[in-house]
């Protein structure tokens, strides 16, 4: 590590985002490599950047208690997805057939379990698992001897049922890989190899069967080891051997129905449950977070809803590095005092190093009507971006941002500590997109002075609320989407931050149903509602989202993988389903580009006499030609108006955005072909809009379409045409009278 970075060497992470005064949290901390002495204290964060543009890190002291002294020891992290079931096999049968069909991703370097028994206290069992080489194996082993059998080689992106026969009284154990699925050629018959068994006694099959794992030695429980990468569907055992026929309907996923145990991963995609369809009461448990509701061995590429034809998504995706709960202990707990306002906090864990900052929010306490300004904490994207990879995206970045990128102890201790799963924006190991994101693990990224598109951008919308004396609570994305409109009871000015991009379908509907009732909103950034996203009940404080076809992400979604698992809704971009964005926000997402960020320009309907208020004490044309980070008030992602879309005809469209580089590249759902004519030097839609308009309902709507905007809002002292202009809107839409429809 270099000198020049300081070592991050403590973490940490709370059960949940957000809490009510009153609650209890738990805290998860554990050290980075050797112990490490800390003192954890409770400060609330008003700004979480030290940019010396700005007003610099603030923290208040708060009411919270006095917490000890303490000494963080390093934690074992679990990782990896698996299926615990209840079904240990009988060791009073003299023949046995096991197996999956399956579809293995790459890389094959490494042992992968398929189906294990092993003990993890004396590694007794068995273990149907694909080793290093690609060769289909089965360990068998007892108290007196460890064998293992290889068999035939499997084929990597391919589906093909891996199984195998033990013949107890012949002593013989057969492995078999045939092609399966609905698509399969059959070019080649079963590829079997049939060995001696060796052990001289084969009377116990040691624990509970695993699915995708075997039991980890040492560590939690929950743990698993030799965790699998790839599909598997319609797992099963049973008692005897197969005929021929039997096994051509198990490659088309329609194994014999007599099992002792046979898994039906197409019932109950939304639940962590899989059902045991034998009729033995054997039900598993996912761990860990795997990928349901994708396809399967029958999927025929005719349907893309998993919820019309659940047998063509049988099949559920594993990953080594899967990770909803890192599994530590909890290190201590706090209780929020009944007065607690509601704001956003950090558990600061003070040391010889770099001070981590666990962050959370308190909001109101359901029934308690919120403050008339409530700020929008956009914890939804937190999530998305949480532990996003710098290091494994720089051939991206720097060449977009034609400068090179300066990493963060944050970065590089995430680069140091893979056994954290990154951010929805970046790949497994088996190069699949990461379509889930928890909060139940350390977030390296959100901290102080992170990026300025994230927290540390957000915070100036906190800080210069404080700056001009304004009351407010704090509503989290968890909160909307758990609690609806009722979660904005009071609130009469709803505020967000730089960059709320994902929504559920629940929050647009709260953010509706706020604004149908009289509600003013003002959307101090860019790129927002842009993708669906979903929750569940299942696995409380995750995300999950899937990049559909359209849309401009880090990676597309496997075909016919575009509906959500947690909901079973079409995953994408809110344009593609209901453009959302344009009818709530008046604009929606037009470009994205990372070198600078350019001013403002008035346009004419800026003097129109609607919104002769908003530019009151604003003098010349240009505004916002300044910003923290990027020099300017409309840069990284940036939204335009566009009626044809959905936005509101009436609305005023009163400055946009000029001078855009050709790094300032339009979003890839804009175009239906190649062009070279993408970026801001040639393309007309590369503009941010800054837009009011009317509800209809009272209130009224002002969009800055820009990431950087709040950035811009602390420079001088919060003395600039940026921070009076979004005064402005702020006084005008707290005064009783409503707006009018023009």
């Amino acid at each position: 590590m270099s000198d020049n970075v300081p070592e991050l060497r403590v973490v940490g992470y709370t059960d949940r985002p957000n809490y009510h005064a009153g609650d209890q949290i738990s805290v998860y901390v554990s050290a980075l490599g050797r112990d490490v002495a800390y003192r954890p204290k409770v400060v609330e964060l008003v700004c979480a950047s030290s940019d010396i543009k700005g007003p610099g890190l603030q923290e208040r002291e708060t009411s919270f208690a006095m917490l000890q002294p303490k000494v963080a020891t390093q934690q074992a992290t679990l990782t990896g997805s698996f299926i615990q079931t209840s079904f240990t096999p009988s060791p009073d049968v003299s023949f046995y057939s096991l197996g999956a069909i399956m579809k293995p991703s790459k890389p094959m370097n490494r042992r992968q379990a398929l189906l294990s028994t092993l003990r993890a206290d004396d590694g007794t069992g068995l273990s149907l698992y694909l080793n290093e080489d690609g060769y289909l194996c089965l360990r068998i082993a007892t108290d007196a001897v460890v064998i293992d059998h290889q068999g035939p080689f499997v084929e990597v992106g391919e589906w093909q049922l891996a199984a195998a026969e033990i013949d107890v009284a012949a002593d013989t154990i057969t492995l078999r890989t045939s092609r399966a699925g609905v698509n399969s050629t059959r070019s080649r018959p079963a590829d079997m190899r049939v060995t001696n068994m060796g052990a001289e006694r084969f009377e116990f099959f040691g624990t509970d069967l695993r699915i995708a794992a075997d039991h980890c030695a040492s560590g939690p429980s929950e743990d698993g080891t030799n965790c699998f990468d790839g599909k598997l569907e319609a797992p099963a055992i049973f008692y005897r051997r197969l005929t021929v026929v039997e096994w051509l309907k198990w490659e088309q996923g329609q194994p014999p129905a007599d099992a002792a145990a046979c898994w039906d991963f197409s019932i109950g995609m939304k639940t962590s449950i899989v059902t045991d369809i034998s009729g033995n009461g054997h039900p598993g448990r996912c761990m860990q977070l795997p990928a349901r509701a994708v396809t399967g061995a029958r999927w025929t590429g005719t349907c893309h809803s998993w919820e019309l034809h659940p047998e063509q998504y049988a099949a559920i995706k594993f990953h080594s590095d899967d990770q909803f709960d890192c599994g530590w202990d909890v290190s201590f707990e706090i209780e929020i005092p009944e007065d607690c306002p509601s704001s956003v906090y950090a558990i600061k864990l003070e040391n010889a190093s770099v001070p981590e900052y666990i962050v959370f929010f308190v909001s109101p306490s359901e029934g308690e009507r919120c403050q008339d300004v409530v700020y929008l904490a956009s914890t939804a994207n937190y999530l998305a971006y949480a532990n996003w990879g710098l290091f494994d995206r720089l051939e991206y970045f720097e060449p977009a941002r034609g400068r090179l990128t300066c990493a963060g102890p944050e970065d590089v201790a995430l680069y140091c500590n893979p056994r954290f799963q990154k951010s929805a924006y970046d790949y497994h190991k088996d190069r699949s997109g990461i379509r889930y994101s928890s909060w139940r693990r350390p977030i390296f990224n959100l901290r102080p002075d992170t990026r300025l598109s994230s927290f540390s951008g957000d915070s100036f919308v906190l800080s210069w609320l404080d700056a001009i004396g304004q009351a407010h609570d704090v509503v989290t994305d968890h909160d909307l989407h758990q609690r609806g409109a009722h979660a904005l009871d009071g609130c009469k000015v709803l505020i967000t931050g730089c960059h709320p991009e994902y929504w559920s379908t629940p929050m647009v509907a709260a953010l509706q149903a706020f604004q149908e009732s009289g509600g003013s909103l003002m959307y101090l950034g860019a790129n927002g509602m842009y993708w669906r996203i979903a929750f569940s009940e299942e696995w409380p404080n995750a995300i999950e989202v899937r990049r559909s076809q359209g849309g401009s992400g880090a990676w597309k979604s496997e075909p016919g993988e575009d509906c959500l698992a947690f909901t079973g809704e079409t995953g994408g971009i809110w344009r593609n389903n209901g453009a959302a964005c344009y009818r709530l926000l008046g604009v929606g997402t037009t470009a994205m580009g990372f070198d600078f960020a350019t001013p403002f320009y008035r346009n004419p309907a800026s003097y129109d006499g609607r919104a002769n208020f908003i530019f009151e004490g604003v003098k010349g044309e240009v505004i916002g030609d300044f910003g923290i980070g990027f020099g300017g008030a409309a840069g990284q992602e940036i939204d335009r108006w566009d009626p044809d879309l959905g936005s509101p005809k009436h609305a005023l469209v009163l400055a946009s955005s000029k001078g855009h580089s050709d790094n300032m590249l339009g979003v890839l759902e804009d175009f239906v072909n190649t062009t070279l004519a993408a970026g801001g030097t040639m393309n007309a839609k590369v503009r941010a809009d800054m837009v009011f308009f009317e509800t209809g309902f009272g209130g009224a709507v002002f969009s800055t379409s820009s990431i950087c905007w709040p950035s811009a809002l602390p420079i001088n002292g919060f003395d600039n045409d940026v921070a009076t202009i979004t005064t402005n809107v702020l006084k005008r839409f707290l005064k009783p009278e409503k707006f009018d429809l023009p």
